[in-house]
């Protein structure tokens, strides 16, 4: 039986803080860059969805080179210790479900725009869209922001962990639509975050594989475009 630790290498870590860096403050305005070259110098475009669709295989794959022993070694803890991950992606589901009921009843200046926006994705380009929302995009934030920021920062400490964790994933869940609409009120749907964030930790904390809350994060945005639908 083996221990339910997960643990990086020290270039795997170093290499993800690089990345993590990049990713935060870098690729979404090298993207923006990319296409407006594209568009201007070449002649062209390609749409959002195709966009998004060619950044995020790119994105995933790059993030998974990166951990690959990693993601070995969470794939064993996962069959070593599969009924505690379940139960925790589990109770992590209900408790994100708990949170976000309250959380849908703040009364915040703006509305989110998201699910719709990922909705009328969904409208043009059904297959594509789920790749990227429901399959893609949740590897590489698990990864990351759970995977490495939490599971670097709790060795020190485990409410820290927690508490910057959920800070810097709800912020950057949200600060490219405040930039991009020029209005810094958005930031306070930060706070929608909250339940997804949470959960999530919880369930990474608990299970001890990272494949734990990729699934329960894959269920979440499966939750999260029914919804947008629902709104069109």
């Amino acid at each position: 039986m083996r221990n339910r630790k997960e643990q990086m290498t020290k270039q795997e870590r170093t290499r993800g803080w690089i990345f993590f860096a990049l990713y935060i403050l870098v690729l979404p305005l090298l993207v923006g860059f990319v296409r407006f070259v594209m568009e201007s110098v070449w002649a062209f475009s390609l749409s959002d969805v195709s966009a998004n669709f060619i950044y995020h295989v790119a994105l995933t794959a790059a993030i998974c080179i990166l951990f690959s022993s990693y993601l070995l070694n969470a794939w064993n803890i996962l069959l070593d210790f599969l009924p505690e991950n379940l139960i925790a992606l589990g109770i992590g589901l209900l408790g994100f479900l708990l949170l976000r009921f309250l959380t849908s009843k703040l009364p915040l200046p703006l509305v989110d725009t998201m699910p719709t926006s990922y909705a009328q994705e969904y409208l043009y380009a059904p297959k594509l869209t789920m790749i990227v929302f429901i399959f893609l995009m949740p590897i590489a934030e698990e990864l990351l922001f759970r995977g490495l920021l939490f599971g670097t920062v709790k060795q020190t400490s485990r409410p820290f962990a927690y508490g910057l964790t959920v800070l810097i994933f709800c912020l950057s869940s949200v600060w490219p639509l405040a930039v991009t609409a020029g209005d810094a009120r958005y930031i306070w749907n930060a706070l929608e975050y909250l339940p997804m964030a949470l959960s999530l930790c919880w369930c990474y904390d608990k299970g001890g594989s990272i494949f734990s809350p990729i699934v329960l994060h894959w269920v979440i945005h499966a939750i999260t475009l029914l919804h947008g639908l629902s709104m069109l």
